[in-house]
């Protein structure tokens, strides 16, 4: 465990049962959503793959328009 990570521990060990419940949750959360994004990423990267190719495919063969500053 880093020292960063042992300092946080400590310091919410401080707190109130309720609120050492409540940082637990976030910080699962946040891990469960975090392997849920790569997890994501990892199965789609052929179609991203594909997806990317097809799209310098058309740029190079001028079948893009630039957009500009004031259309977003």
């Amino acid at each position: 465990m880093t020292t960063l990570l042992e300092t946080a521990f400590k310091k919410v060990s401080e707190l109130s049962e309720e609120e050492q419940n409540g940082y637990a949750k976030m910080l699962i959360d946040e891990i469960e959503a975090e392997a849920r994004w790569h997890n994501a990423f990892e199965s789609s990267s052929d179609i991203l793959e594909e997806m990317a190719n097809e799209a310098l495919n058309d740029y190079r063969d001028n079948r893009t328009t630039p957009i500009k500053v004031e259309q977003l």
